[in-house]
């Protein structure tokens, strides 16, 4: 059985592994169809339920910080892969008001498996707002998003708000509050600021509240942190609003 083990070792050193294929990529895409992905979704299921932001582009789709490239379109079906890295693949059925996401990834010939459990993608409220701070029109839509969130954290609706501030120098700082009906992301990237020092990173809070005791607070407030690593609160600052 030993002598069998050694040719078992020796046969398997010598095989050549075939590289693992990526999918060809149709020359006739539907880039309607494609761009309806885009939107902000809530996904089903104990493992999948969270925000997912979709943006599309023709022949690019991002899913939160994944790049997909599209391989093929077919009726209701945008086929796609990971455009770098490990291969995975991403199949989306669009429905009337949702979405199916049926995930999978290559496998060596002869083996089994690659087919990973499919999920239903719903649509959920979103809103993007950009805050000139020297800009008063600006900075009451900015206080009117963060109150519209807190209270649909109140009632436990999902939503997504993203948010791109401006320093003096007119450098963006792009940050994101989403609420999966359970728990709170929010997503901080200030990589685009000149001067200030470069800092990305997103942290998971429990609770969020509207602060407003006419003195030192008003804004948002996140707190309760899932992780004693993260910040023990995050401050939207409104107070400056006329």
């Amino acid at each position: 059985s030993l002598l069998l083990c050694l040719i078992l070792i020796v046969t398997g050193c010598g095989k050549k592994e075939e590289p693992l294929k990526r999918r060809e990529i149709s020359s006739k895409l539907d880039t309607e169809l494609v761009n309806k992905l885009s939107g902000t979704w809530l996904g089903e299921g104990e493992k999948e339920k969270k925000i997912y932001d979709i943006q599309a582009d023709d022949k690019e789709i991002k899913i939160n910080d994944e790049l997909l490239e599209v391989t093929e379109t077919d009726n209701n079906w945008v086929k796609s892969q990971t455009k770098s890295g490990k291969i995975f693949f991403y199949d989306f059925e669009i429905g009337e008001s949702d979405l199916i996401v049926y995930p999978s990834f290559p496998v060596e010939e002869g083996q089994v498996g690659g087919v990973l459990a499919p999920f239903k993608l719903k649509p959920v409220e979103s809103q993007e707002i950009s805050v000139h701070h020297s800009n008063n029109e600006e900075m009451k839509k900015y206080e009117d998003a963060l109150k519209n969130i807190a209270k649909k954290f109140d009632i436990g609706n999902p939503f997504l708000l993203k948010i791109t501030q401006f320093t003096h120098e007119g450098d963006p700082i792009v940050e994101s509050i989403s609420f999966d009906g359970k728990i709170i992301t929010y997503h901080h990237d200030n990589s685009k600021d000149s001067y200030g020092e470069k800092n990305v990173f997103s942290a998971n809070y429990k609770q969020m509240k509207w602060e407003d005791n006419n003195t030192d607070t008003k804004g948002l407030v996140l707190f309760d942190p899932v992780s004693k690593e993260s910040e023990k609160e995050v401050v939207f600052d409104a107070k400056n609003v006329d």
